[in-house]
């Protein structure tokens, strides 16, 4: 079996991040030890000299050097496509749907392992933060005379968006394994 392990900012000098990994290629090698993991990274040298496996460019985290043509590359390779570690269901939902859509679309397998999800998506794709945009929005909410709140509704928006394409994945997905218990209440909240 081969696998495609992304959807976390692996190789991000994150110490529990990379922990999680180690911690999650143990246990795939442990189901099959003939298992062939693929490790999306931000250090594709040094993740594959330390845990022993192939790396690919770090797909979805920073200012791409790749194209969707690599990342369609390196699903087509793969039998599974796995969503693992740290909080990702909440953190980076953004990054990791868009590469499970494609998995899906290519008709491959898709699981979601040892990734967690509390009850607040992250802040910083999802709040309208400092600068232009939020005074902007400010603004718009004082000219109606404070009836409308232009911040808040957008941010519920954009959540509301998030949690729906989140809810339709954790659906659709061949496999999900939680980390915690958090994460199986707020998942299973997101699956009914």
């Amino acid at each position: 079996m081969k696998v495609l392990l992304c959807g976390v900012p692996y190789g991000r000098d994150n110490i529990g991040d990379e922990a999680i990994l180690s911690c999650i290629v143990k246990i795939l090698r442990g189901l099959d030890s003939e298992i062939e993991i693929t490790v999306s990274t931000g250090r594709p040298q040094e993740t594959a000299e330390l845990l022993n496996v192939k790396t690919c460019p770090l797909f979805g985290f920073h200012d791409p050097v790749w194209e969707w043509s690599d990342l369609k590359s390196q699903i087509m390779k793969v039998d599974t496509v796995i969503w693992g570690g740290a909080t990702g269901l909440s953190d980076y939902p953004e990054y990791a749907l868009q590469i499970f859509e494609l998995a899906v679309e290519l008709g491959k397998k898709t699981a979601i392992f040892c990734t967690g999800m509390n009850d607040r998506l992250n802040p910083n794709l999802y709040e309208i933060g400092a600068g232009i945009k939020r005074d902007m929005q400010k603004w718009t909410g004082y000219m109606s005379f404070g009836l409308l709140d232009p911040i808040r509704i957008r941010e519920q928006n954009r959540r509301k968006a998030a949690h729906r394409r989140i809810s339709e994945f954790l659906l659709r997905a061949d496999a999900v394994v939680v980390r915690d218990e958090e994460t199986k209440k707020e998942s299973r909240r997101h699956r009914s």
